[in-house]
């Protein structure tokens, strides 16, 4: 290995201005989303808005009136389910630049000519990439405990917060190795990003409608990978380690499964 870590800290100093946007973006959506819940939730007939089931088609298991009532369940569904569709703008772009990025911008040529291996290139970005997500997230929560702070009705444990905020890494790392994966395979960011967006959306569509559709979708649902990303459990209980672990495991195939394309293919300079 020659110069570990130099592509990583590169990748991270160039997301810095990202990191801050994004991160005081979503983090003030958040605070003010904490701050509105006691006027939110004074609104008569919202709670049998949640049961409507056009409401449940777009928030699927979210679409919980007695959760929503509570503190944890408004964060739940208007936070974590929410944040990492936000996010995932962000992440894909950052997926696509790892390879199809640098190819399209006639740069890969000037990263290939060092004698960093290929595999290396992709890990140390993507590690970056996760990083730069964890950052965001943290500036997120940093926000979002102002709001707690700000709002007496929020009794939400600031430790509960951190869980749920650390909870959206996963399935937001996800996104960003699908691109990167897609990005390798066709050497085009227009191309990548149309097909990785339109999997996010299904994605996450089948998993909602699956709720109101359960025998059209409930088959296909565990094929979602929103399927696994519970939000309302997740403040109730913490952290869902098995649902963690798992979409974990499934965004190291993808970008191991990057890697071993870039690995078998000429690169486009």
């Amino acid at each position: 290995m020659n110069n570990p870590g130099i592509i990583f800290k590169r990748t991270l100093w160039d997301s810095r201005m990202g990191i801050i946007g994004w991160g005081v973006g979503i983090g003030l959506i958040t605070m003010l989303i904490v701050a509105l819940f006691p006027t939110i939730t004074e609104f008569e007939g919202f709670a049998q808005m949640m049961e409507n089931p056009i409401y449940k088609a777009l928030l699927g298991e979210a679409a919980d009136a007695a959760a929503f009532l509570t503190p944890e369940g408004f964060i739940a569904i208007y936070v974590v389910a929410f944040t990492p569709l936000y996010l995932a703008i962000y992440l894909v772009m950052l997926g696509l630049n790892v390879t199809a990025g640098e190819e399209e911008r006639g740069t890969i040529d000037l990263l290939m000519s060092t004698p960093t291996p290929r595999w290396q290139v992709i890990v140390e970005k993507f590690l970056a990439i996760v990083v730069t997500t964890l950052l965001i997230l943290g500036i997120n929560f940093a926000l979002g405990l102002v709001g707690l702070l700000i709002t007496p009705e929020m009794t939400v444990s600031p430790i509960r917060l951190a869980e749920g905020s650390l909870a959206m890494l996963p399935i937001s790392a996800l996104m960003a190795g699908l691109a990167l994966l897609l990005g390798t395979v066709t050497r085009s960011r227009g191309a990548a990003g149309g097909i990785a967006g339109g999997i996010i959306i299904a994605s996450y569509m089948i998993t909602t409608l699956s709720e109101v559709a359960t025998e059209a979708l409930g088959p296909v649902k565990p094929f979602s990978f929103f399927t696994y990303h519970h939000s309302i459990q997740i403040m109730r209980e913490g952290i869902l380690w098995g649902d963690f672990v798992l979409l974990s495991v499934i965004t190291a195939v993808l970008v191991g499964l990057g890697i071993f394309f870039f690995q078998q293919r000429d690169l486009a300079v």
